[in-house]
């Protein structure tokens, strides 16, 4: 089978290259060995392969020894994302609530996406997660959300302690084919890991074939991309169910159509599994609130107005300043947001909210000396019992 699927995919290089232009084939050659040593494509995959090098070679105007360059980052890429399956985070098991009933209290909650792609697609390296270790172990934060935790969770959860982080989710590292969908949540309020809820989105746009061959700028469908849930134990009396989302990045339609699905697809399972309950929701949902400058933007409003009034929930940023002008002005209309809301019995406040620039710069693509392409936000809440 190897063999066969080995042919089909230089013989498509081959014949191209006959006809258009004289590039080496030993390269291609022992790079097709690598790819089917480690992701054993069908034929039907195969074929594929062979057909997406034809025209990545027509509409590129480069050699074969280019495309064995691309087939070389496409192969670091799956190695470094290897591993499969779930994987302990080193929770304590659940004890329930670490204090007794309490008129009302203080927490904070951080969402931070750590960027936590493969190296080679330009995320961090080991390194740089173990330096966000240690900053937030340092930081000893109530709660703290993740998105993009695909291929460094070990390192990432490197330096947590059980006594400032106890209560942790497992880790889910994905298929041979996915990375996973690089939510974890951490806290230290009591959550029974084993209730770790998780649901991948209907929708996605983008693969890491088009990311290589840079038809897409965004892999999302090499990704399952969703959201998870948790319920927190406050104390004897307060829970919260805990929402972390990863929505789409892209901005083209196809991305657009997936995330009002998505969103919608978010809201009717908040409305059926925490229906009267205390809610936070916190995460990277791609999208901005305030600015209205692109059909990109207003679509993006459209889709927040809907999942805003389906689910009753409130932004962060806009109960702290209570003007959207002001809370776009110091930065907060960044694709990382929170969402709360009380119940009956407990009514929940926004006290404040800070961008995390511990973390370095905010751009990390230009600057590449920050641990994030965005800070990360942290907030502040006040709950009060009715």
């Amino acid at each position: 089978m190897k063999h066969f699927i080995h042919a089909l995919i230089i013989i498509s290089l081959f014949s191209f290259t006959i006809l258009a232009q004289a590039g080496p084939l030993k390269k291609v050659i022992k790079t097709a060995n690598e790819v089917v040593e480690a992701v054993e494509p069908t034929v039907e995959d195969a074929v594929d392969a062979g057909a997406d090098a034809v025209e990545w070679l027509k509409t590129t105007d480069n050699k074969a020894a280019d495309y064995a360059d691309e087939l070389a980052k496409y192969n670091n890429i799956l190695t470094e994302a290897w591993e499969t399956g779930w994987s302990h985070s080193g929770s304590l098991e659940y004890t329930g609530p670490l204090s007794p009933a309490a008129h009302s209290g203080t927490f904070n909650v951080m969402t931070y996406n750590i960027d936590g792609f493969p190296k080679a697609m330009g995320g961090n390296s080991s390194e740089d997660t173990k330096s966000i270790s240690a900053i937030l172990e340092s930081l000893a934060l109530d709660i703290v959300v993740f998105q993009e935790d695909f291929t460094k969770h070990d390192e990432l959860i490197s330096n947590f302690t059980t006594a400032t982080y106890p209560y942790r989710t497992a880790h889910w590292k994905g298929t041979a084919t996915t990375f996973g969908d690089g939510l974890a949540t951490v806290s230290k309020f009591p959550f029974n890991y084993w209730d770790y809820n998780k649901a991948q989105w209907d929708q996605c746009g983008g693969t890491l074939q088009e990311l290589v061959l840079g038809t897409s700028s965004h892999p999302d469908c090499m990704t399952e991309k969703g959201f998870s849930m948790v319920t927190l134990d406050i104390d004897e009396g307060l829970q919260i169910d805990l929402y972390n989302l990863h929505q789409d990045a892209g901005g083209d339609s196809n991305s657009l159509a997936a995330k009002q699905n998505n969103m919608a697809q978010l809201a009717e399972y908040i409305n059926t599994h925490s229906a009267g309950k205390v809610i936070i929701v916190a995460g990277d949902f791609n999208m901005k609130l305030g600015s209205l400058t692109s059909a990109k933007e207003r679509t993006h409003l459209s889709i927040w107005i809907d999942f805003l009034n389906n689910t009753g929930l409130s932004v962060m940023c806009m109960e702290v300043y209570k003007n959207w002008n002001d809370c776009d002005a110091d930065g907060f209309d960044k694709p990382d947001h929170i969402l709360f809301k009380g119940n009956n019995e407990y009514d929940l406040y926004a006290l404040t909210i800070d961008h995390a620039a511990e973390f370095g710069e905010i751009n990390k693509i230009d600057n590449e000396n920050g641990l994030s392409d965005h800070y990360p936000i942290k907030g502040a809440f006040y709950w009060e019992k009715n």
